[in-house]
């Protein structure tokens, strides 16, 4: 979800029993990050998150913790560590869901190609109405 034109809670509306909020947020902590997580614990779902420190404010209200460390030589912290945690956990909810998963993964391919979303890829052929 991202907060463009103050829209970042609209994702949460729907949100209710037997539904997860995955949620990432590093040092410093994001408000609406852990406004969201209260919001989906208030409303009956769940919270996995994925954090930098026990000392976080998302590991005291999710049900799952995942800690990634995020140091780095530089200047900037890594976003490296928690992309890979991500990819991991993608891979595995796939694996998980198997057929269904790889069926819902090619429709957003079909529909991203028909948008011409990618460079250089042609777009898939568009529907036609039909005429009455």
């Amino acid at each position: 979800m991202d907060g463009g034109g103050g829209t970042f809670s609209d994702g949460l509306r729907s949100l209710g029993r037997g539904d997860v909020i995955f949620a990432i947020s590093f040092d410093p902590y994001t408000l609406a990050t852990v406004q969201s997580v209260d919001f989906a614990l208030e409303n009956g779902g769940s919270a996995v998150v994925l954090t930098d420190s026990m000392v976080s404010p998302l590991v005291d209200r999710a049900d799952h913790s995942l800690i990634i460390k995020n140091e780095s030589p530089s200047f900037f912290q890594s976003a490296a560590p928690a992309m890979a945690a991500v990819e991991v956990l993608i891979a595995l909810m796939v694996l998980d869901d198997g057929p269904q998963a790889l069926g819902a993964i090619e429709e957003s391919e079909k529909q991203l190609r028909r948008f011409e979303a990618y460079w250089g890829q042609p777009a898939q052929a568009k529907p036609r109405r039909k005429k009455k």
